[in-house]
């Protein structure tokens, strides 16, 4: 994360704890990257120092292209709206490999439970 020449690395994050979380955040600060922790949803109350966390969940659709939901759960410096968690639906296309967000979908809000 550190490398300059690195701009995005994805890695497992399970079992993290909040110091190896914020060593990860300055390295990747340092380096002005990216880096997406993926971790299992038994541990979504654990502290970490993410500025954003997020929920995929796949979609089943009437096309091949693949489709997820994706809810952004927290955002640091952002206050959480009173319906719940944003949401979008994102398809990815297997002609271009692009992921595009289905319009239809985009910033949609999920009642909370």
């Amino acid at each position: 994360l550190r490398c300059r020449g690195v701009a995005l690395v994805v890695a497992d994050g399970t079992g993290l704890t909040m110091a190896e979380s914020r060593r990860l955040q300055l390295a990747a600060e340092a380096g002005g990257s990216l880096g997406l922790l993926l971790r299992p949803p038994r541990e979504l109350a654990g502290l970490s120092v993410a500025r954003t966390r997020w929920r995929p969940t796949p979609l089943v659709t009437e096309t091949d292209d693949p489709h997820w939901t994706l809810e952004l759960l927290r955002c640091k410096g952002m206050l959480p709206t009173s319906e719940g968690a944003r949401r979008w639906v994102v398809r990815r296309s297997h002609a271009t490999c692009d992921v595009h967000l289905v319009p239809a979908a985009c910033d949609r809000t999920v009642s909370e439970a």
